[in-house]
């Protein structure tokens, strides 16, 4: 185990209140960009990131890869980039969809990407959710929101509370 593995783990082991959301490396395998530089390019963004929120203790981001090659490689390259100290982002090799299950970590919040369509099954990943979750997922999709996406903008979905997914993997968003 790195040092980086253990100080997330010994993190993760000691705070439950912290607010985890996870997160594909989409550029990669299904985007077809060569590894090395989505590698490069996703490393230099996340270290901004936690660093315009240095004060905000009370989050993690969790990649989640299951292409083992490419989490090695995001794992090496964030030994060699991030900030001492800096524990707050994780590489996880495994389903996006099943952390809980897989690896033994709770991600309140799953982001996947979608066409402008919000067609949650229309890419690899979104097709893996939909099948974990079912006719649902699409069903708060429209309810939600009626209209087309905005290329570049988020769409929060909440799970709804009987949901057998949410329950076992505890993914609210």
């Amino acid at each position: 185990m790195s040092r980086f593995s253990k100080e997330a783990t010994d993190r993760n082991n000691n705070n439950h209140s912290i607010v985890r959301l996870g997160f594909p490396s989409i550029s990669t395998t299904h985007g077809k960009i060569p590894i090395d530089v989505a590698v490069r390019i996703a490393c230099e963004v996340i270290k901004e990131f936690l660093n315009n929120h240095h004060d905000d203790q009370d989050f993690e981001l969790i990649l989640v890869e299951q292409d083992n090659n490419v989490a090695k490689a995001f794992e090496l390259r964030w030994e060699t980039c991030r900030d001492n100290g800096e524990s707050r982002f994780q590489i996880k090799n495994g389903n996006l969809n099943r952390m809980k299950s897989d690896v033994g970590m709770v991600c309140r919040y799953v982001v996947h990407e979608t066409t402008w369509r919000l067609k949650p099954d229309t890419t690899t990943l979104g097709k893996q959710l939909y099948e974990a979750i079912g006719p649902k997922l699409s069903d708060e999709i429209k309810r939600q929101y009626p209209n087309t996406g905005v290329v570049g903008e988020s769409y929060p979905v909440p799970l709804p509370l009987d949901l057998h997914y949410r329950e076992s993997e505890g993914v609210e968003q």
